[in-house]
This record gives C-alpha cells, structure tokens and sequence, in this order.
C-alpha cells in the first residue's frame, strides 16, 4: 500500500471504520507507519455523512476509504467542495459502479481509488486509479509484492470457454 499510494508524514487519514472490519488495520496503522496522523471520528457517529464532510474540512484529512455504499450516501452531503486538503480516497470491500466513479468526480477533486483483495489476501490485492469517463470499474493492478494468478475451478471452464 505505501509503495503504492506514497503516505507521507503530513497525511491525516480519517479513522471511522470498525475495528470488526479488515481495512480498519491499515486505516489505523498505516498512517502512523509513516508518522501521518489520525483523525478518529467519534463513536457512533462513523456513519453520518454530514459530520463526517465537516470533520474532514476541520482536520484537514489528506485520506479516506469508504466501502462504495458509504461513498454514495457521503456523495450526497453538503460541502465537499470544502475538502480542499483531500488527496485521495480509496475505495473497496463491495462492488464499484461507474456511474458513482462519475458522480464522485463531479462532486470532488480527489483521486479515486478502487482496491480490491479478499480478506485472505491482507485486504487489499489490486488497485485502479479510477477514471472520470470509465465505462467499467476494473481490478486494476497488483499492490507491491502482490502476483496475481488466474485460477478456474474446473466446473466453470465450461462456462467460461
């Protein structure tokens, strides 16, 4: 992830993901890997978009991730044009659409990030720098020390042939 994404000491990554759920390692770690900051939202509120805006624009948070169904209900909040100290987003953990990769980019002036990497792969495997203009939201490519190996269970050759 650092090789990828260059986190620096003057990152602030905001913290509200449970700690029940795998990213919630490296939202908490990674920052403080690289001797960034952590702005942790308070309990219970991890899930209001409109705190979450503010607190952001407060802090100054240079980083997020959001699993896409969160990123479509903060899409929606008022001033995100405030978020000027925000240098990337990565999402992952569901399904990205294309249609929330345009309307993220008319609404925000962030890089998009699509990480994608089952639990059993240390979170996350691939990542795509998302494209405003995107038909399709895709994998992307292996994270650092990552090789990624196509593999068909013999019952689906025949479906996939």
């Amino acid at each position: 992830m650092q090789e990828t994404y260059g986190l620096s000491a003057d990152d602030r990554f905001l913290f509200k993901t449970t700690l029940n759920f795998d990213p919630s390692v490296w939202e908490v770690c990674w920052p403080l890997w690289v001797g960034g900051s952590l702005v942790a939202a308070e309990a219970g509120r991890q899930a209001d978009v409109d705190y979450l805006v503010e607190l952001m624009t407060e802090q100054g948070v240079t980083s997020v991730y959001f699993v896409p169904s969160m990123l479509r209900a903060w899409l929606a909040a008022e001033g995100l044009e405030e978020l000027v100290e925000l240098r990337r987003v990565i999402c992952g953990g569901e399904a990205v659409t294309a249609e929330v990769v345009r309307r993220y980019y008319q609404r925000v002036g962030a890089e998009l990030h699509h990480s994608y990497g089952p639990t059993e792969t240390s979170i996350a495997a691939t990542e795509w720098v998302c494209e405003a203009d995107a038909e399709r939201v895709v994998m992307g490519r292996p994270l650092g020390n990552v090789r990624l190996v196509r593999f068909v269970f013999p019952a689906m050759r025949r479906v996939l042939n």
